[in-house]
């Protein structure tokens, strides 16, 4: 990702984050995604590559900050920052849940992104480096996402899984693709190893005379087609 590319997005998580602070369950995943990829991809912890990572990391928080310091801004000249911050922010604290605690949740939370990891891993591991970084962080992304609002969030809805859907979409689509072309892969090295087959048996029978067997044999051929 350039810098450019980088900037843009935070001004669009920004934006995200000014229509509904739920944006942070999203963006809390995407971090803990791309922390995952940065283990899963040693080539993504070069010198190199964390100085590029630090650099779109500014440039994405530089954008992410428009839009809500924007709004912040205006709701300020208006005299109702306070306003602003009890309607988004304390409105929505609830009473007991303030204080990070080690809970069964959390704990089948950890077990299960370490799941998706070796999953990932699994999953990616034989494309190319660049590809494989962009699939694993989408699923990783979706992946932790959707665990943070089963296991973590306290206060889920229907309307919170919306996120969810383009990037399932994302997911999905290059998996079953892959698996097509694997199965069709495989059948055609399955029908190529008994068009061989039958070709060293119809040589075979006409080395000894047995022209009988031709018949037979391209059946068999066929039949497996």
């Amino acid at each position: 990702m350039t810098v450019t590319r980088a900037f843009f997005a935070g001004v669009l998580v920004g934006t995200a984050f000014a229509v509904s602070m739920k944006t942070s369950a999203l963006v809390l995943a995407l971090g803990m995604a791309a922390f995952g990829v940065m283990i899963l991809f040693p080539g993504m912890r070069s010198a190199a590559g964390l100085r590029r990572l630090a650099v779109c990391v500014a440039a994405a928080l530089a954008g992410a900050l428009l839009v809500p310091a924007a709004l912040c801004l205006y709701f300020s000249k208006q005299g109702a920052l306070h306003a602003l911050y009890y309607c988004v922010i304390e409105h929505n604290v609830i009473p007991g849940e303030t204080k990070f605690r080690i809970s069964p949740p959390v704990i089948a939370f950890f077990i299960l992104v370490t799941g998706l990891l070796l999953l990932a891993k699994r999953l990616f591991v034989r494309l190319p480096h660049r590809l494989a970084a962009r699939r694993a962080l989408i699923f990783l992304a979706t992946g932790i996402y959707i665990l943070i609002l089963r296991l973590l969030w306290p206060d889920m809805t229907s309307q919170d899984y919306l996120p969810c859907d383009p990037l399932m979409v994302l997911v999905l689509t290059p998996l079953l693709l892959d698996g097509c072309r694997r199965i069709a892969e495989r059948r055609a090295n399955n029908l190529r190893d008994d068009w061989r087959a039958s070709r060293r048996r119809c040589r075979g029978g006409c080395r000894h005379g047995n022209d009988g067997a031709l018949p037979s044999t391209f059946a068999a051929a066929r039949n497996r087609l």
